[in-house]
C-alpha cells in the first residue's frame, strides 16, 4: 500500500492501493517519462515500452474488480485481525477491445497463475481474440470490455459469467485427474451470429 493510516480504536488501518505501487508497473513508468533507454543510466539499444494506460485491480477477500490509471487508487479499510490481498494487471486494449487476465481466483497468489497473455485483432474486421494461459484448473477471472461472444479451454467451448458492471469475466474449469497441467483459455469477439449468416447470405 502507498499509504497507510491507523484509525483511533481497535487497531483499524486504512491503505490506498495504486498500480504505480507495484515495482514493475512502477520502473515502466519512470524509464517512459524520462524517455530512458529501459534503465536509468541508458545504454540500452532500444526505447523503453510506453506503460499500459490502465490497470485492472482485483482485492481477493472483497471480490471487487476496479480499472484504474497507474496513479489512481483504491482505499481498503481494515480491522484489526483483518486482511486483503490485491492482485494487479495492466490492461491491453486493441480496437474496442479491453483484456487483463487476473489469474485463479481463489487462490492467494492468483495472479502468479497467469503463464502469458495476449490480445489481437483478427480477421475479418471487428473481431478479436485474446488467450491467457493459466498454470492449472479452477475458477479464473479476467477484465474484459465488452463481453465475449465465446470463451474456449484449450479450444473447447465453456460456460462463461460475465459481471456487466465490472467487467469481471469468470469461468470455472474442474482439475480432470491429479495432474496439474496449464491450459490455455481463450476469449472471442465478433458480430453476433446473425449479421455473420446474413453476411454469408449476401
Amino acid at each position: 500500500a502507498a499509504e497507510e493510516e491507523e484509525e483511533e480504536g481497535g487497531g483499524a488501518v486504512t491503505a490506498l492501493l495504486r498500480p504505480a505501487d507495484v515495482t514493475p508497473f512502477g520502473r515502466r513508468e519512470i524509464a517512459a517519462e524520462e524517455g530512458e533507454d529501459g534503465a536509468r543510466g541508458g545504454g540500452g539499444s532500444s526505447p523503453a515500452a510506453p506503460p499500459p494506460a490502465e490497470y485492472a485491480l482485483y482485492t481477493h477477500r472483497a471480490e471487487g474488480l476496479r480499472v484504474l490509471g497507474a496513479e489512481d487508487a483504491v482505499e481498503v479499510r481494515l480491522a484489526a485481525r483483518e486482511w486483503e490481498i490485491a492482485v494487479v494487471a495492466p490492461v491491453r486494449a486493441e480496437g474496442e477491445v479491453r483484456w487483463a487476465p487476473l489469474g485463479l481466483l481463489d487462490m492467494l497468489n492468483g495472479g502468479g497463475a497467469v503463464l502469458s497473455s495476449s490480445l489481437a485483432l483478427s480477421s475479418p474486421p471487428g473481431e478479436a481474440a485474446a488467450t491467457a494461459v493459466v498454470r492449472a484448473a479452477g475458477r479464473i477471472g479476467a477484465f474484459a470490455r465488452p463481453a465475449p461472444l465465446e470463451v474456449c479451454v484449450d479450444d473447447s467451448p465453456v460456460r462463461f459469467e460475465y459481471d456487466e458492471g465490472s467487467g469481471l469475466l469468470t469461468v470455472n474449469v474442474a482439475a480432470d485427474g491429479a495432474e496439474v497441467e496449464p491450459l490455455e483459455l481463450r476469449a472471442r469477439w465478433g458480430p453476433p451470429a446473425e449479421e455473420e449468416e446474413e453476411e454469408q447470405q449476401s
